[in-house]
């Protein structure tokens, strides 16, 4: 009852995908077929290929299926063509693939022959008591790494080869990108790659002359600082020439010029 109630959604799910007009829902239908055939497996005792399932084929090969689809945008419109067109191949391929099934089936069924009936007398020794029972964890891991160690570094390089190949297809260069030679910049003299600026012991002050334009009357001296931190500039605007004259005195200490800054005359 379970195995059909399993059974019959993933044979749905699995017509679904060929049938949906949307490639978002034909990627989402294999979901439901890995789902069921989790749950089969889990009848059958294969709890570690039933845990796998959902995990690699669910979360990888789905996820990326969506993506892909999502990424290509693909317009339904396009998918709507005529039905008719393919019948004919899919019906070949289809009876090809239930003639395929029978004929394996008919094949691994062995009939019970009425002298075979009597099993009481055959006189063979069961060993299913006799040898220890592996998991199935174990068992994949000895076969795997005993009988099938080559063709487990065969599949292993493969998808090296695949990483490489999809991080070489996705890294574009570009000749806009400074790059340095590291052993280069080793190399050098760190004395000659480290430049200094000479620090200002004292306050600075240059003080120019003011200007006075046509438009406007107001004279306005100009002070330039430099300190060992900072560099400044501070403007004051004087009304006269007469307080331009008093300001000087106070500035002159810190005066840099050819020489003393000679009084404005006055025009």
């Amino acid at each position: 009852m379970i195995l059909s109630v399993l059974s019959s959604p993933a044979l749905v799910s699995g017509l679904m995908v060929v049938r949906a007009k949307n490639p978002v829902h034909s990627v989402l239908f294999p979901i439901l077929v890995f789902c069921d055939t989790s749950g089969l497996l889990i009848l059958l005792g294969l709890d570690f290929s039933a845990m796998i399932f959902p995990v690699v084929h669910i979360g990888a090969i789905a996820v990326s299926f969506l993506f892909v689809v999502m990424m290509f945008n693909i317009q339904i419109a396009e998918i709507h063509e005529e039905v008719l067109r393919y019948l004919p191949v899919s019906g070949i391929i289809g009876l090809i693939f239930w003639w395929e099934m029978f004929f394996i089936l008919d094949n691994e069924t062995i009939p019970l022959l009425p002298t075979q009936r009597n099993t009481t007398s055959l006189g063979y020794t069961v060993y299913a008591g006799k040898v220890r029972s592996w998991t199935n964890l174990e068992t994949l891991g000895n076969l795997l790494y005993t009988y099938y160690s080559v063709w487990f570094l065969v599949s292993s390089l493969i998808l090296l080869v695949a990483m490489i190949g999809a991080i070489v297809l996705t890294m574009h260069r570009t000749t806009k990108v400074k790059r340095q030679d590291v052993f280069r910049r080793n190399a050098l003299d760190f004395r000659r790659t480290i430049m200094r600026r000479p620090r200002a012991s004292t306050k600075t002050v240059i003080l120019e002359r003011p200007r006075i334009t046509a438009k406007n009357r107001t004279p306005r001296s100009h002070f330039s600082f430099c300190t060992g931190k900072s560099v400044g500039t501070h403007s004051r605007s004087v009304s006269s020439w007469a307080e331009f004259s008093e300001l000087l005195p106070v500035v002159a200490p810190y005066v840099e010029t050819a020489g003393s800054v000679p009084m404005p005359q006055r025009p």
